[in-house]
């Protein structure tokens, strides 16, 4: 029995004691509650932002559950990036309670409630979409596009909502009403077993999203988890699928990929599932020729790590010139022609090559190619009377960080780093 039909038979259905009466007559799947005294979430945890979404949406006769991420980690005494709210509110009701709020998306609507310096995203309880009951659930207006939901704009229950997520772990609620933890899933069982798990037959919820896949090694390189055997063994079975998603969508993937905070798990677990192959094959090639440079790419991700863990901003343009770099400066080996044009017109080659599996913006293949370009400028500076004017230019920065980084892991160009690092010690 759907949300709906609750609501039409109750005439204050927005309450707790009826959810739950209702549940037991249509033999809904019956949570697990962790009380107050068995976990660790507190509402102190929470910015006040959140606490006044989900005290509003109670005071108005709505359920409103803190959901996903920011359960999870505050149960692994992590910081959350965000707070997402779940409601039975539609919404044009979630609208009416907040003035301050706007609604955005195609797939789903949902609101984004605008705070002085945070935005709460709250989203209405959905159901995952059966594709064999597509047409008779969704009518006409809703299709889907090799095997992936591409509108899903069906309301569900609690239940619907936790059982359509990716993952166990981010599948449980806060209920801010009596302070437990709802888990429908056993996320708490595979939270404390450090495992994530998918929700669901993963061959199925990788055709749904294949970007799950990627979320898959995401979180568990984040939370230094483990990946249940069906979740990982799916995952190297279908590892061709992630060339379905969106090459714009993938793009921002990318990044929080290696951004992690544990780009050495991370990238093991992209090359042994065969992720990174489908996904740079051109850069797979390279290392199926040149064997050495696997540690190249080690070292670049113990890199990002060392930044991460500093704080330190990562830029799009220094993730790509650092990841794909032995490649760049192969190519331009292999066009004969040493100069920087050259350099630059083989870094746009290659990553137009990629567009069909990742669209990098125009802006940042530019950035690129101008790091890779400006090694010339970095080789031999001690007898070139430019090195000074271009120590002020504004690319010269990531140039040096891939100069630098190349340099000590080659062992070639010391001379000149050596130089340089003194001469930078002097501004």
């Amino acid at each position: 029995m759907g949300v709906c039909l609750f609501l039409a038979l109750i005439p204050n259905a927005h309450t707790h004691e009826a959810w739950n009466a209702k549940r037991k007559e249509s033999g809904m799947l019956e949570p697990k509650v962790i009380d107050r005294d068995e976990h660790s979430v507190s509402r102190k945890h929470f910015s006040e932002s959140a606490r006044k979404v989900l005290y509003r949406l109670n005071s108005k006769g709505y359920l409103g559950y803190l959901a996903g991420g920011a359960v999870r980690d505050i149960l692994l005494d992590l910081d959350p990036k965000d707070f997402d709210v779940v409601t039975d509110a539609r919404p044009n009701q979630i609208r009416k309670v907040f003035r301050n709020s706007r609604m955005i998306g195609r797939r789903f609507r949902l609101a984004h409630i605008y705070f002085q310096g945070e935005i709460i995203e709250c989203a209405t309880f959905r159901k995952q979409i059966d594709p064999e009951k597509e047409a008779d659930e969704l009518g006409k207006g809703f299709k889907q596009k090799d095997g992936m939901v591409v509108r899903d704009n069906i309301y569900g229950t609690p239940e619907e909502d936790a059982l359509r997520r990716d993952f166990t772990v981010n599948a449980l609620f806060y209920d801010i009403s009596n302070f437990s933890v709802i888990d429908y899933v056993d996320g708490m069982r595979d939270l404390e077993a450090g495992l994530i798990r998918c929700i669901g037959d993963p061959l199925v919820r990788y055709e749904e999203d294949p970007v799950r896949m990627l979320r898959a090694i995401r979180f568990a390189a984040k939370l230094d988890f483990e990946i249940e055997d069906k979740t990982y063994a799916a995952i190297k079975k279908q590892k061709y699928l992630i060339r379905n998603a969106s090459p714009a969508r993938l793009y921002e993937e990318i990044q929080k990929l290696f951004f992690c905070g544990n780009a050495v798990k991370l990238l093991k677990h992209l090359r042994d599932t065969g992720l990174f192959k489908a996904l740079f094959p051109e850069m797979d090639e390279f290392l199926v020729r040149n064997p050495a440079e696997g540690a190249w790419l080690h070292r670049v991700a113990q890199q990002f790590d060392k930044w991460r863990g500093a704080g330190k901003q990562i830029t799009p343009p220094i993730l790509f010139a650092l990841l794909f770099g032995p490649l760049f400066e192969e190519q331009a080996r292999k066009s004969g022609d040493g100069g920087r044009q050259n350099i630059k017109n083989s870094v746009a080659e290659q990553l137009n090559g990629m567009r069909d599996r990742v669209v990098i913006p125009k802006n940042i293949k530019y950035a690129v190619g101008y790091i890779m370009a400006d090694q010339l400028r970095l080789i031999n500076a001690r007898n070139n009377k430019k090195a000074e004017k271009f120590l002020k230019n504004k690319g010269f920065g990531e140039a040096f960080v891939y100069f630098k980084l190349r340099s000590r892991h080659t062992g070639e160009h010391k001379e000149d780093l050596d130089w340089w690092e003194k001469r930078l010690k002097k501004t």
